[in-house]
């Protein structure tokens, strides 16, 4: 005999649940370069490669874009490189930093030497790394840098075909991924 079946609960909130996470993927292929020395630039992109979650926002002039927007609140680890020339016979630096909301976030920013010409051989370098950042919905995150000297540029590069098929080098890659969600007093998202 099988006894008394209770009365069913609630339905739970829906919630990000871990395994459906926000994340985006963005590039831009184009080179970018600076018109002055030591001033504010922002790191701009084109493409979204994939996203859930996360856009390009920012839209300029030159129909690139200068953000990405958080459609859901939680904490989230934003990753770039760049790809970062310079063409001068002295070596120079690249200053980057992150904003939130175009407001520069505190103790954030790096300054990198970028090797000089020799031999005819450009100098590159690849900065790359992450910051944690915790957002509200449509927060903006921006990456901006300085660079001391204008031969200091991003390089992107086309794909090849010779000597063997290459795909093309963005001179910006900018990924994001959720790690935690923000959650009410009782556990809903």
């Amino acid at each position: 005999y099988q006894g008394f079946q209770g009365y069913q609960g609630d339905k739970g909130g829906v919630s990000a649940n871990g395994a459906l996470g926000y994340y985006g993927s963005f590039t831009n292929s184009a080179t970018l370069s600076v018109t002055a020395a030591n001033t504010i630039n922002y790191v701009t992109l084109t493409t979204l490669e994939e996203a859930n979650g996360i856009s390009l926002a920012g839209l300029t002039p030159t129909n690139q874009y200068s953000s990405i927007s958080f459609a859901h609140a939680g904490t989230y680890n934003v990753q770039f490189s760049l790809q970062v020339s310079n063409s001068d016979n002295t070596e120079h630096y690249i200053q980057i930093w992150p904003r939130l909301n175009d407001v520069d976030i505190p103790r954030s920013s790096s300054k990198v030497n970028v090797p000089k010409t020799t031999g005819g051989s450009v100098g590159t370098v690849l900065p790359a790394w992450n910051f944690i950042v915790t957002v509200v919905e449509n927060d903006t995150f921006q990456l901006v840098y300085s660079v001391d000297n204008t031969k200091v540029i991003l390089l992107g590069e086309a794909a090849k075909s010779s000597p063997f098929v290459e795909p093309a080098i963005p001179s910006v890659i900018m990924t994001a991924q959720q790690i935690t969600y923000l959650q009410d007093e009782i556990g809903r998202a």
